[in-house]
Protein backbone atom coordinates (compact mmCIF):
# COMPACT_ATOMS: atom_id res chain seq x y z
CA UNK A 1 0.00 0.00 0.00
CA UNK A 2 2.71 2.52 1.12
CA UNK A 3 4.58 1.85 -2.36
CA UNK A 4 1.51 2.65 -4.07
CA UNK A 5 1.18 5.96 -2.44
CA UNK A 6 4.58 6.95 -3.19
CA UNK A 7 4.21 5.65 -6.81
CA UNK A 8 1.25 7.82 -7.15
CA UNK A 9 2.76 11.16 -5.31
CA UNK A 10 5.62 10.29 -7.65
CA UNK A 11 3.43 10.17 -11.19
CA UNK A 12 1.17 13.05 -10.59
CA UNK A 13 3.34 15.29 -8.29
CA UNK A 14 5.58 15.50 -12.22
CA UNK A 15 4.74 17.53 -14.83
CA UNK A 16 6.17 18.65 -17.74
CA UNK A 17 9.26 20.70 -17.81
CA UNK A 18 11.64 22.82 -20.06
CA UNK A 19 14.12 20.82 -21.15
CA UNK A 20 17.63 23.12 -19.91
CA UNK A 21 21.16 23.58 -20.91
CA UNK A 22 23.88 23.87 -18.36
CA UNK A 23 26.87 25.68 -19.23
CA UNK A 24 29.87 25.23 -17.50
CA UNK A 25 32.65 27.36 -18.49
CA UNK A 26 36.46 25.37 -18.72
CA UNK A 27 39.45 27.45 -18.09
CA UNK A 28 42.89 26.81 -16.42
CA UNK A 29 42.26 24.67 -13.23
CA UNK A 30 38.67 25.67 -12.59
CA UNK A 31 35.40 24.97 -13.89
CA UNK A 32 32.70 27.35 -13.19
CA UNK A 33 30.53 26.58 -11.75
CA UNK A 34 32.11 23.35 -9.99
CA UNK A 35 28.64 22.35 -8.72
CA UNK A 36 25.42 22.59 -10.22
CA UNK A 37 22.02 21.59 -8.71
CA UNK A 38 18.41 21.19 -9.74
CA UNK A 39 19.06 19.35 -12.70
CA UNK A 40 16.22 17.14 -14.41
CA UNK A 41 17.20 13.63 -16.65
CA UNK A 42 16.56 14.96 -20.19
CA UNK A 43 18.63 17.98 -19.19
CA UNK A 44 22.14 19.14 -21.31
CA UNK A 45 24.91 19.73 -19.48
CA UNK A 46 27.27 21.60 -21.74
CA UNK A 47 31.47 22.41 -21.04
CA UNK A 48 33.06 25.12 -22.86
CA UNK A 49 36.64 26.16 -23.57
CA UNK A 50 37.94 29.47 -21.98
CA UNK A 51 41.77 28.97 -21.48
CA UNK A 52 44.11 26.20 -21.43
CA UNK A 53 44.06 22.55 -22.70
CA UNK A 54 41.96 20.19 -20.38
CA UNK A 55 39.71 17.21 -20.30
CA UNK A 56 35.59 16.79 -18.60
CA UNK A 57 36.07 13.31 -17.67
CA UNK A 58 33.35 11.03 -15.63
CA UNK A 59 34.74 9.56 -12.34
CA UNK A 60 31.94 8.22 -10.22
CA UNK A 61 28.23 8.78 -11.91
CA UNK A 62 24.94 6.66 -11.17
CA UNK A 63 24.76 3.15 -12.57
CA UNK A 64 23.67 2.95 -16.11
CA UNK A 65 24.48 5.99 -16.94
CA UNK A 66 26.45 6.83 -19.62
CA UNK A 67 30.39 7.71 -19.22
CA UNK A 68 32.03 10.60 -20.70
CA UNK A 69 35.43 11.83 -21.79
CA UNK A 70 36.20 14.49 -24.18
CA UNK A 71 39.37 17.54 -24.44
CA UNK A 72 38.38 20.98 -23.93
CA UNK A 73 40.75 23.00 -25.82
CA UNK A 74 40.48 25.57 -28.51
CA UNK A 75 40.64 22.70 -31.00
CA UNK A 76 37.62 21.04 -29.14
CA UNK A 77 36.02 23.97 -27.80
CA UNK A 78 32.54 22.28 -26.57
CA UNK A 79 30.90 19.15 -25.06
CA UNK A 80 27.73 18.59 -24.17
CA UNK A 81 26.19 15.66 -22.29
CA UNK A 82 22.32 15.01 -22.05
CA UNK A 83 21.51 13.43 -18.35
CA UNK A 84 19.35 10.21 -19.00
CA UNK A 85 19.68 8.84 -15.16
CA UNK A 86 19.11 10.75 -11.75
CA UNK A 87 21.90 10.69 -9.01
CA UNK A 88 25.44 12.51 -8.52
CA UNK A 89 27.98 12.81 -11.61
CA UNK A 90 31.21 13.67 -10.52
CA UNK A 91 33.74 14.20 -12.76
CA UNK A 92 37.08 15.69 -13.58
CA UNK A 93 39.86 17.35 -15.46
CA UNK A 94 42.45 14.76 -15.70
CA UNK A 95 45.91 16.65 -16.05
CA UNK A 96 44.79 18.92 -13.41
CA UNK A 97 42.63 16.88 -11.56
CA UNK A 98 45.43 16.78 -8.58
CA UNK A 99 45.27 20.71 -8.66
CA UNK A 100 41.78 20.40 -7.57
CA UNK A 101 39.82 21.19 -11.00
CA UNK A 102 36.77 18.45 -10.20
CA UNK A 103 33.09 19.52 -11.04
CA UNK A 104 29.80 17.70 -9.84
CA UNK A 105 26.11 17.96 -10.50
CA UNK A 106 22.98 16.52 -8.91
CA UNK A 107 20.30 15.17 -10.90
CA UNK A 108 16.62 14.87 -8.88
CA UNK A 109 14.62 11.68 -9.60
CA UNK A 110 11.82 13.65 -10.54
CA UNK A 111 11.70 16.05 -14.05
CA UNK A 112 11.07 19.53 -13.04
CA UNK A 113 7.82 20.63 -11.19
CA UNK A 114 5.55 22.99 -11.45
CA UNK A 115 6.27 24.29 -14.83
CA UNK A 116 3.34 25.26 -17.48
CA UNK A 117 1.87 22.06 -19.68
CA UNK A 118 1.72 22.27 -22.85
CA UNK A 119 -0.11 18.95 -24.81
CA UNK A 120 2.25 18.44 -27.40
CA UNK A 121 1.77 14.70 -27.88
CA UNK A 122 -0.67 11.21 -27.15
CA UNK A 123 0.07 8.13 -25.71
CA UNK A 124 -1.83 4.71 -26.95
CA UNK A 125 -2.75 2.05 -25.91
CA UNK A 126 -2.26 2.75 -22.36
CA UNK A 127 -1.94 0.26 -20.61
CA UNK A 128 0.19 -0.80 -23.05
CA UNK A 129 1.33 -4.65 -22.97
CA UNK A 130 4.61 -4.64 -25.92
CA UNK A 131 4.05 -1.36 -27.24
CA UNK A 132 3.33 1.99 -26.80
CA UNK A 133 2.76 4.64 -29.93
CA UNK A 134 3.39 8.06 -29.19
CA UNK A 135 2.07 10.34 -31.96
CA UNK A 136 3.48 14.05 -31.84
CA UNK A 137 0.96 16.91 -31.98
CA UNK A 138 2.61 20.23 -31.48
CA UNK A 139 2.69 22.59 -34.39
CA UNK A 140 6.20 23.94 -33.99
CA UNK A 141 7.72 21.72 -36.66
CA UNK A 142 10.54 20.60 -34.66
CA UNK A 143 12.40 17.13 -33.94
CA UNK A 144 11.45 15.80 -30.54
CA UNK A 145 13.68 13.79 -28.00
CA UNK A 146 11.79 11.17 -26.13
CA UNK A 147 12.48 9.78 -22.68
CA UNK A 148 11.01 6.77 -21.22
CA UNK A 149 11.44 7.21 -17.27
CA UNK A 150 11.06 4.26 -14.79
CA UNK A 151 9.74 4.85 -11.07
CA UNK A 152 12.93 5.77 -9.90
CA UNK A 153 13.55 8.42 -12.32
CA UNK A 154 16.08 6.26 -14.76
CA UNK A 155 15.70 6.78 -18.37
CA UNK A 156 15.10 3.16 -19.99
CA UNK A 157 14.41 4.47 -23.51
CA UNK A 158 15.19 7.74 -24.97
CA UNK A 159 15.24 8.38 -29.24
CA UNK A 160 14.65 11.64 -31.11
CA UNK A 161 11.73 11.45 -33.21
CA UNK A 162 10.59 13.47 -36.46
CA UNK A 163 8.75 16.19 -35.83
CA UNK A 164 4.72 15.71 -36.34
CA UNK A 165 5.22 11.62 -36.26
CA UNK A 166 4.15 8.78 -34.92
CA UNK A 167 6.72 5.89 -33.52
CA UNK A 168 6.24 2.57 -31.52
CA UNK A 169 8.41 2.14 -28.59
CA UNK A 170 9.03 -1.73 -27.36
CA UNK A 171 8.09 -2.15 -23.61
CA UNK A 172 7.68 -6.12 -24.19
CA UNK A 173 10.92 -6.48 -21.95
CA UNK A 174 9.97 -3.94 -19.10
CA UNK A 175 8.74 -4.71 -16.11
CA UNK A 176 5.47 -4.19 -14.90
CA UNK A 177 4.76 -0.39 -13.53
CA UNK A 178 3.97 2.96 -14.11
CA UNK A 179 6.59 4.68 -16.67
CA UNK A 180 6.72 8.43 -17.69
CA UNK A 181 6.73 9.75 -21.08
CA UNK A 182 8.67 12.62 -21.11
CA UNK A 183 8.83 14.92 -24.86
CA UNK A 184 11.10 17.84 -25.21
CA UNK A 185 10.01 19.28 -28.13
CA UNK A 186 11.60 22.91 -29.33
CA UNK A 187 9.95 24.66 -26.56
CA UNK A 188 6.50 22.40 -26.27
CA UNK A 189 7.36 20.01 -23.33
CA UNK A 190 4.98 17.71 -21.79
CA UNK A 191 4.81 14.31 -19.53
CA UNK A 192 2.62 12.08 -19.46
CA UNK A 193 2.24 8.87 -17.33
CA UNK A 194 1.96 5.15 -19.21
CA UNK A 195 0.92 1.85 -17.31
CA UNK A 196 2.99 -1.00 -18.67
CA UNK A 197 1.36 -4.24 -18.18
CA UNK A 198 2.31 -8.04 -19.15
Amino acid sequence: MTITIVLALFVFGVSSALAKKYVVNVQNYSFSPSTLEGVSIGDTIRWVWVSGTHTTTSTTIPEGAPTWNSAISSTVPSFEYVVTTSGTYNYKCTPHASMGMTGSFTVTSSLSVGEKQAKVFSIYPNPARDYININLEGNNGKAADVYLVNSAGRAVYHDRFAAQSTRGIDVSSLPDGTYLVRVAKGYNNGVQKVEVIH
